[in-house]
């Protein structure tokens, strides 16, 4: 047994970024995230370095791993992964991260295992499922104000600035339904899905139609994601300490297969088939 299973808590990997830190390739994540996923989700978070190859992804992902964070970040997934010519600074590109986003999330689809999405970790599912993106939001006069004011301190940039609607039929309605058919959400993206992936499922929409929230239909563990950043304002907005206790939930309940799973090997004997609760919480 594994120390991080007899801790009693799931393991997570989460997404970092490759950053040029003074001229040097250097992997980071925001600190917010980790402190989400300990002290609100209550799981032991671990980083994916950006060095992996995909076949090194997989494995970390099928033997180690209960779930998957995929975080935001300054940066965009490269158009040539939806088959579209880069129109931004190439400089917000992160070539490195998405390729091991796209093999983790391929992975996590082959092993069952969930996954979490937050702003681009939405838009990287999307890509994976064969979807596409808006490059620009703000280029389109019939979108309202999507990305964050710079000139406002950086608390006040996370606030809540839009409603979204949640369809009742949504992975999220279970989990968000309680508190309302429409929430308040912050907005700090420049970027959002155009046309949805195969295989996904529109949970959420801002009033313009812009699509908020997704999850994925056809796989065998919850995968789901928000266009807003849930970690930050997480220890006390009702919102996000849900969906992160729902995030727990489901990699708890991998977490327990897991253990089920070396038991029926030690003892020889058939295993059940892993359901992926919808509504589990923590």
């Amino acid at each position: 047994m594994s120390e991080a299973t007899a801790s009693g808590k799931s393991v997570v990997g989460v997404l970092v970024d490759c950053t040029d830190v003074d001229g040097v390739a250097t992997n980071t994540v925001r600190t917010r995230y980790l402190e989400a996923l300990a002290d609100t989700a209550d799981v032991i978070a671990v980083l994916i370095p950006t060095t992996l190859a995909p076949s090194d992804v997989e494995a970390l992902v099928c033997d180690r791993l209960d779930g998957i964070l995929l975080t935001g970040s300054s940066s965009n997934v490269h158009p040539a992964r939806y088959s579209q010519p880069l129109r931004f600074d190439e400089r917000l590109t992160d070539a490195a991260r998405d390729s091991v986003a796209i093999a983790a999330i391929r992975s996590a689809i082959t092993h069952e295992k969930p996954v979490m999405g937050i702003c681009r970790g939405l838009q990287e599912i999307n890509v994976a499922f064969g979807g596409t993106l808006y490059q620009d939001l703000s280029s389109d006069p019939g979108t309202i104000l999507h990305h964050e004011d710079l000139s406002r301190p950086r608390d006040e940039q996370y606030l809540p600035s839009h409603i979204v609607s949640l369809a009742p039929e949504s992975r999220l309605f279970p989990i968000l339904g309680p508190m309302g058919s429409e929430i308040r959400v912050n907005s700090l993206h420049r970027q959002g899905i155009d046309r949805l992936g195969a295989g996904l499922r529109a949970d959420a929409v801002a009033p313009d139609g812009v699509i908020e929230a997704i999850s994925a239909t056809t796989t065998g563990a919850p995968m789901f994601a928000v266009q807003w950043h849930l970690e930050w304002y997480h220890k006390v907005d009702p919102v996000s300490r849900a969906l992160l206790g729902a995030f727990a939930g489901f990699c708890d309940q991998r977490r327990m297969r897991r253990a089920m799973v070396n038991s029926c090997r030690e003892r020889s004997v058939a295993l059940p088939k892993y359901r992926g609760a919808t509504n589990a919480t923590h």
